[in-house]
């Protein structure tokens, strides 16, 4: 188990403040390391900070989309209630 954990806090659509990005790890100098002008970033940090910046935009955009009255940035999911007699594949 790992210990770390990624917090973002987009707050740019709801108050109009820039957004923040926490990351927390016990091992953080191991991880994140600045030489010179130059930082770098182990991938394992890079892909679940991107994740959570990405998982963080699109909340913001289905709210915003929604003000807007305007369709969702992605499809979402469908629920789709079958009888008991109903297959469950369809005839071609």
């Amino acid at each position: 188990m790992r210990k770390t954990r990624t917090s973002a806090t987009t707050s740019s659509s709801r108050t109009g403040t820039p957004s923040n990005l926490w990351y927390l790890n016990k091992d953080l100098k191991k991880v994140v390391r600045k030489e010179k002008d130059k930082v770098t970033v182990d991938k394992e940090v890079m892909e679940e900070v991107s994740t959570s910046i990405i998982r963080e935009a699109l909340l913001d955009s289905i709210e915003i989309s929604r003000k807007l009255q305007l369709p969702p940035p992605m499809n979402l999911p469908r629920v789709e209630v079958k009888s008991k007699g109903e297959s469950k594949t369809k005839a071609a």
